[in-house]
């Protein structure tokens, strides 16, 4: 009974494996962004693991720096890796110590799921279908598949140019949006989808940190206006999801 136990965890976590690393994610970290990801600046506090039958790896991290999304993440946080059954990053080759640029990509846990002790902090998922985490050096250079060609770049000239990477998204020249109109952009009282193509669209738009504000559906051979007059001026971002696909699109609110 014990191995058929040990075979069956063992083949749930290959399907789970293979069903995150087969499919085609981004593979360098701008490429990975959506704009809705909270991005900070960590390192590396303690490594363990929790979970009595099965064990999950853990890191906690302390914060030092917000630069994008959720400001409200606090100042040490746990992060769960690859266990075997999620589509999170490994974390076998991070040490105490390390520094780390990370990408959150969704919200922290509001339970924890396994039986024993949980991480010690409030926490969020190592994601890993994409990139979500580049290296820090006490230097203050990042290192890591960053774009196509570049793996490493002082961290000073990434945040620079961080808006170029957000609008990097791997999944912006995808051929299904070519018949996706979004005008007028820079926009005042309000932007404009029109969907001319096969498939649906989910439209939803976020504030510059992240927040989201408000979800639309179009059908195909439909529009929806958006209002805009109520928002304050700035950069705004419009995800736009069909068959499977999605982009980020930059909104500028004058």
């Amino acid at each position: 009974m014990k191995a058929l136990l040990t075979i069956l965890i063992f083949c749930s976590g290959v399907v789970s494996i293979l069903a995150c690393s087969c499919a085609s994610f981004p593979d360098t970290f701008c490429a990975s962004l959506n704009g809705n990801e909270t991005i900070i600046q960590a390192k590396v506090l303690e490594k363990y693991q929790v979970g009595v039958s099965f064990p999950i790896p853990v890191i906690d991290v302390e914060i030092s720096e917000r630069f994008y999304g959720e400001e409200s993440v606090p100042d040490t946080i746990s992060l769960i890796g690859q266990d075997g059954l999620n589509c999170n990053a490994s974390i076998n080759n991070l040490d105490v110590g390390d520094g780390l640029l990370v990408a959150l990509a969704f919200g922290a846990y509001e339970g924890w799921f396994q039986e024993g002790e949980p991480p010690k902090y409030e926490t969020y998922d190592l994601f890993g279908c994409g990139v979500y985490y580049l290296r820090l050096s006490p230097e203050g250079e990042l290192s890591g598949p960053i774009r196509p060609g570049e793996s490493l770049m002082p961290l000073q000239d990434f945040l620079d140019g961080l808006d170029e990477c957000l609008l990097f998204s791997g999944w912006t020249d995808r051929a299904i949006f070519e018949d996706i109109a979004t005008y007028p952009n820079p926009c005042t009282e309000y932007i404009s989808v029109y969907n001319d193509g096969l498939f649906s669209v989910q439209l939803r738009l976020f504030n510059g940190q992240g927040q989201h504000l408000s979800s639309f559906l179009l059908a195909p051979g439909t529009g929806e206006r958006i209002p805009t007059d109520h928002l304050p001026a700035g950069i705004y971002w419009l995800e736009q999801e069909a068959a499977l696909e999605r982009r980020m699109v930059k909104v500028i609110k004058l």
